[in-house]
């Protein structure tokens, strides 16, 4: 401890159902909760406050604190849909869901980042959890469907159609997640410089999600002694674990 900021200070957290945990060990001094208001010019840690920082930070979390079953990506037909009308599609998208809750029964729980698409508009690539097989129907080869996705059918990975979806949006293509680890790392690089932007010019979110979804648990905060770790920039050092003893870690407190 030294006056307003601590050394040699981490945070650890669980991510539920994953079974991760995640250690941020914070290279420069933190200011103690109890340390009094904060002053203009103080702290170090402003460069970390960026939105897309945040943004994927709290993507990974919820990816890895959820039970997802789907990865889908979600187009907007421009003959049924104002592609460009981001806001409107938030808002037609929750009563969607609504509906589908009502009709098939399920959560209807989602994580949903919007992208840019390269000839105008949105489309979306996101997670799904809690969706009845009755409103699934699975792709065969025999469909007008691209190549790409015959060829993942006929090396037996299964790709589903939301026929409700489709037929209010647009085209929908839905896979069942194999490794959710890796899955939450996928989905992360879909926010880019790009995508903050273009979002932020028409004052939209980074993500959509719904509410109530589990987030991660803090389960230690003190000082440590840190040896390795697995990225490191200027202001932090991250080390995850699968929840066994982390080996290079020394715990102060």
């Amino acid at each position: 401890m030294q006056g307003k900021y601590r050394q040699d200070y981490a945070v650890v957290k669980r991510y539920g159902v994953s079974g991760l945990e995640k250690l941020v060990y914070f290279k420069t001094p933190v200011r103690q909760k109890d340390a009094g208001p904060v002053k203009r010019g103080e702290g170090g840690g402003e460069k970390l406050d960026n939105n897309i920082a945040r943004a994927r930070a709290v993507v990974k979390e919820l990816a890895l604190c959820n039970e997802w079953e789907l990865f889908g990506s979600f187009t907007l037909s421009p003959e049924k849909y104002d592609r460009d009308d981001l806001a409107l599609f938030r808002k037609d998208f929750s009563q969607f869901l609504r509906d589908c809750r009502k009709k098939y029964g399920g959560k209807w729980q989602y994580l949903l980042i919007p992208e840019p698409h390269e000839k105008g508009g949105w489309h979306m690539h996101g997670l799904l959890g809690g969706v009845p097989s009755i409103a699934l129907r699975p792709f065969s080869v025999d469909e007008n469907i691209p190549e790409r996705l015959k060829k993942s059918i006929r090396e037996g990975c299964a790709i589903y159609d939301c026929e409700a979806y489709r037929r209010r949006f647009g085209w929908v293509t839905l896979s069942p997640i194999r490794d959710k680890v890796a899955c939450s790392s996928y989905i992360v690089k879909y926010i880019s410089k790009d995508l903050t932007k273009r979002a932020e010019s028409v004052g939209q979110h980074l993500y959509y999600a719904s509410q109530g979804l589990a987030r991660a648990e803090k389960i230690y905060e003190g000082s440590v002694l840190l040896k390795e770790c697995d990225y490191e920039n200027d202001y932090v050092k991250i080390l995850w674990s699968n929840g066994e003893n982390y080996g290079n870690v020394v715990y102060l407190d």
